[in-house]
C-alpha cells in the first residue's frame, strides 16, 4: 500500500505523466544519433570519450606493467594491475551502498519486495547478475539518488532508455526522491506500465 493519500498519489501520477510525455515528445523532436545520448543531470559523451575513459597516466602505467608476459612477474604485475583498477561489481557496489545507509540485508530485500533465497544467492556470488526489474527494485529500496541508480544498474549492464515511457517514469520517481516501491507500482499500474517486483499493493 502507497505511503501517500489518494489525492497525493493523484497528483503524483499526472506529474509523472505530464514530465514522461514532454520527455518523449522532446526526444522525439532530436535528431536520431543524439537520442540515446543524454540523460537527466547528465553530460552527454561521444563513443569515443566512453572508448578512451582510460587516463593516459595508466595507460602507461599498464605498458610498464605488462612488459614480457612470459615473465611470471610480469603477469603477477598485470593482476594487480587489473585489480586496482576493476570497477566493483553490482554486487559488491549494492552491499556498499547497504552499508552506507546501515540498511540490514532483511530490511533490503524486504524493501525491494524480493525473494529472501535470490538476495542470498546475490550476496554469495559477487558476479551475479539479477535482472533489471530487480536491479531497479533494490535502488529504490536504497534510496538512491537518479545518478546512484544508473551507475549501479549499469555495473549489471542496463541503462535507462530515453525512448521508453515507462524508463522515463522510472527516471522521474528517481530524481524526486520517490523511492517507496508501492507508489511507484501504483503509478506505473494506474499509468498502464508494466510494474516492478511482485508488489500488489
Amino acid at each position: 500500500m502507497s505511503l501517500l493519500s489518494k489525492e497525493k498519489l493523484r497528483e503524483l501520477t499526472e506529474l509523472a505523466k505530464a514530465y514522461a510525455e514532454e520527455r518523449l515528445a522532446a526526444n522525439a523532436a532530436k535528431p536520431y544519433a543524439s537520442r540515446e545520448d543524454e540523460r537527466p543531470g547528465r553530460t552527454a559523451f561521444s563513443q569515443s570519450q566512453y572508448r578512451y575513459s582510460i587516463q593516459s597516466s595508466e595507460v602507461i602505467e599498464l605498458d610498464s606493467v605488462m612488459g614480457d608476459l612470459s615473465d611470471k612477474s610480469a603477469v603477477q604485475r598485470a593482476k594487480e594491475f587489473v585489480n586496482r583498477h576493476r570497477k566493483k561489481t553490482f554486487v559488491e557496489k549494492l552491499l556498499e551502498h547497504a552499508g552506507e545507509k546501515n540498511m540490514s540485508s532483511k530490511d533490503l530485500y524486504k524493501s525491494a519486495q524480493i525473494d529472501r533465497k535470490l538476495f542470498s544467492k546475490m550476496q554469495n556470488d559477487p558476479a551475479y547478475k539479477p535482472s533489471r526489474d530487480t536491479c531497479l527494485a533494490l535502488a529504490y529500496a536504497l534510496g538512491l539518488s537518479f545518478d546512484e541508480a544508473a551507475d549501479l544498474l549499469s555495473r549489471a549492464g542496463y541503462s535507462f532508455s530515453e525512448s521508453s515511457r515507462r524508463d522515463i517514469l522510472l527516471q522521474y520517481f528517481f530524481m524526486k526522491g520517490c523511492c517507496d516501491l508501492d507508489t511507484v507500482n501504483e503509478v506505473l499500474y494506474t499509468l498502464g506500465e508494466r510494474i516492478l517486483g511482485g508488489s500488489r499493493f
